[in-house]
């Protein structure tokens, strides 16, 4: 539907409609196709997110100063864990979001649709694993201060309420 949005063109008369539609094309599986990468990219985000972090903190010098000094490394910590995360979890955004654009009404030739694995084979084709599927990917720094916020405002939380 949000590339149905200021189209000039519009398909959709809302979400309902949107939902309606594209349950009437393909089934229940239609909704998403995209799905299944989506699950194994949360998966390949959170997990080295959340272990990092967790390996990481502990090993921090300053882990027991509640001052600036202790905020600020937690924050140092936060930040790289979530690069080295968005970096190792960036090319199954990246196939989504071709997939998703590549599918997208207008963009598509009628009644033809791309694949999550055409997808991907003409990332790789064109460019190169790595070249095909990190192009792009410093952008996902900028994405990240809001991560490390979050992690370090989290374990913040923690320590008030436990003590």
């Amino acid at each position: 539907m949000a590339s149905d949005v200021g189209s000039g063109n519009p398909q959709f008369s809302g979400l309902g409609d949107c939902l309606a539609k594209t349950m009437k094309q393909g089934g229940f599986f239609s909704m998403y196709a995209g799905f299944g990468v989506s699950v194994v990219g949360i998966v390949a985000y959170r997990g080295p997110y959340f272990g990092i972090y967790d390996t990481l903190k502990q090993v921090n010098p300053y882990k027991n100063d509640r001052g600036a000094t202790g905020l600020f490394s937690t924050f140092v910590i936060a930040q790289t864990t979530a690069i080295i995360a968005g970096v190792l979890a960036y090319p199954f955004g990246l196939v989504v979001s071709r997939f998703v654009v590549a599918n997208a009404p207008g963009v598509a030739e009628r009644g033809k649709h791309v694949t999550i694995g055409e997808t991907y084979r003409s990332l790789v084709d064109g460019h190169g694993v790595v070249r095909g599927l990190w192009r792009g990917w410093p952008s996902q720094i900028t994405c990240t201060f809001a991560s490390g916020l979050m992690l370090v405002a989290y374990d913040e939380v923690k320590a008030l309420l436990h003590g």
